[in-house]
């Protein structure tokens, strides 16, 4: 199996943790949030992340939730998508931003550090500012059957 081929598919999230600027290590999205990041052969990327506390809206449509509602589920998800590439050698992974759920990272690209072992990817940004703070994240994926 080729380095590309054992990266592709379709994988699951373990766990996210943050440490922030001060040192601290914070869970985002809990201790037991669900994700799951694909990576496709002709260099597609999509990743959704989400927080399992999310309060049900009191509405079935989404356009009539409350500001608070509306602000909760947007608090509690991470969603994006576009193309990416690896730079084997220096083990990074660049994620080229198409369409996000925050209009800000559209047409950025995100940098994650990886390291793959077997059917273990884990993920480690640059200092992003979330929730008013510089934060380093690192997310553990398992490989999906």
């Amino acid at each position: 199996m080729t380095f590309e081929e054992q990266f592709t598919g379709d994988w699951s999230l373990i766990s996210m943790s943050t440490q922030d600027s001060d040192g601290n290590i914070v869970y985002p999205f809990g201790k037991n949030p669900t994700g799951i990041i694909t990576y496709t052969k002709n260099g597609r990327v999509s990743v959704h992340i989400m927080g399992n506390s999310r309060p049900i809206f009191t509405s079935q449509d989404q356009h009539s939730g409350s500001d608070t509602e509306i602000r909760k589920a947007f608090e509690g998800y991470v969603a994006y998508s576009g193309t990416y590439t690896i730079s084997k050698d220096d083990r990074t992974v660049y994620h080229h931003v198409e369409t996000c759920l925050f209009p800000n990272w559209v047409g950025m690209t995100q940098k994650r550090s990886f390291h793959l072992s077997g059917n273990r990817l884990t993920l480690k940004t640059t200092s992003i500012r979330f929730r008013d703070k510089s934060r380093i994240s690192t997310l553990v994926w398992d490989r999906m059957p």
